[in-house]
């Protein structure tokens, strides 16, 4: 469905496995998207509490609440999941003075499953009512997962491998807050976990937050490293789920004016981005995720992992320095049926074949200060047969590409761009 013209739009879809397309789900998620809508939070919360204390009440209670006319509210026991600064900077000891509220701050880029499961401990040692999540993509995918995975290690190691009977069947709400204009995450069904520096993806409805409050204020202390690699994450997110073989005319009528709006902007300067481009940047980010979340990432993501893991480098400038080859790849190798979607992925860069799509990119990188070249960033000719084992090692993303990879096919592309 389409958001409405107001600043709050429903979002709903689910990803029951494993069909090759995503259906509707019966539970919405609230999206709010405008500067300032953090302060929303304290009545985000109180309206919560007061939904979940109906859930255990009696029937005539549960009805007199839904039609407005009961409003029991108490404080509420919130775990905050926030590294220190993100805290302090979205003013939440202020926002959510009125309830009793534990922290979980030991968050790092690229979460590890030992992170998560010490997230979840903390959930399961004092069961919140709901969860907040303030931060980049990293944090809300700590949360996500945190939220729903066992605590013991072994089950959840089999839940990440596909053992979703595992998973915690009537979690907390959960509220995100992004500090960051590209993951998605706040709207996405999935969260990444480094597994002994193996990138698994949880992918599960469960996951869905209830309340996402997207806030382009806070993205006011992101730098540079932090603004360009995200906004560059948005557009792989745009330009992927066009392409993509689970793409259905819902995602992709969400990914096409996001790619149009990410060209634009990732081909300005963004050092210090006006409050207009913070805007745009994070309305498109949020629409790219809403794409993703219906369609998946295919070849871009899936050999981004192991840059990311073994070359330290941002997951966003990893996917773009990916499509530096895969514009090409897909130009050259996808059926004639589809190619009509490479075609407008090419036209929304502003170039006529994969070629000069590429080009494009690296354009836009270039006058990022960004790394246009993999060698750049310290990957060797030798280390390629890794690097590209590893990327079609995640079939779940490397399946969606609209081009079949091969090891030699991708080789031959890869190394013109090393």
């Amino acid at each position: 469905m389409t958001p409405r013209t107001d600043s709050t739009a429903t979002a709903a879809a689910a990803h029951p496995a494993p069909p090759a397309h995503p259906a509707e789900d019966a539970r919405p998620l609230r999206l709010v998207l405008r500067s300032g809508c953090t302060a929303m939070l304290p009545e985000v919360v109180a309206d919560a509490v007061v939904v979940r204390d109906a859930v255990v009440r009696d029937t005539v209670v549960r009805e007199a609440v839904a039609q407005g006319a009961v409003a029991q509210r108490r404080p509420a026991r919130v775990a905050v999941f926030a590294t220190e600064r993100a805290y302090a900077e979205a003013q939440l000891p202020r926002l959510l003075e009125a309830h009793a509220c534990s922290r979980f701050s030991a968050i790092t880029p690229n979460p590890t499953l030992e992170t998560v499961l010490a997230g979840a401990r903390t959930l399961a040692e004092a069961p919140p009512d709901l969860i907040v999540a303030v931060g980049g993509g990293s944090t809300l995918d700590v949360a996500k997962a945190a939220r729903v995975l066992p605590v013991r290690s072994e089950a959840a190691r089999a839940a990440l491998h596909g053992d979703t009977g595992l998973l915690r069947g009537d979690p907390p709400p959960l509220v995100l807050l992004p500090t960051t204009a590209g993951s998605g995450s706040e709207v996405t069904r999935f969260a990444t976990v480094y597994v002994q520096g193996d990138k698994r993806s949880l992918d599960h409805p469960s996951l869905r937050a209830d309340v996402a409050l997207v806030d382009p204020d806070r993205t006011h202390g992101c730098p540079p490293s932090v603004t360009y690699p995200c906004a560059f994450d948005a557009l792989a997110h745009a330009v992927e789920s066009l392409w993509s073989t689970r793409a259905t005319p819902h995602s992709r009528a969400l990914a096409a004016p996001a790619l149009r709006e990410l060209a634009e902007l990732t081909g300005q300067p963004l050092n210090r981005p006006t409050d207009l481009q913070r805007y745009r940047l994070t309305a498109a980010a949020t629409t790219a995720g809403r794409a993703i979340d219906l369609s998946r990432t295919t070849a871009g993501h899936a050999f981004s992992y192991w840059l990311t893991h073994h070359k330290r480098i941002p997951h966003g400038l990893a996917c773009a320095l990916n499509l530096l080859w895969l514009l090409p790849y897909n130009d050259r190798y996808t059926a004639p049926a589809v190619r009509h979607r490479i075609r407008e992925v090419h036209t929304l860069l502003g170039a006529s074949d994969g070629e000069s799509a590429a080009r494009a990119l690296r354009e836009r990188l270039a006058r990022a200060g960004c790394p246009v070249r993999l060698a750049e960033c310290g990957l060797t000719r030798g280390e390629l047969p890794a690097f590209i084992e590893a990327g079609l090692g995640h079939r779940g993303r490397a399946g969606n590409n609209p081009a079949a990879l091969t090891f030699d096919a991708v080789h031959e592309e890869v190394m013109r761009h090393v």
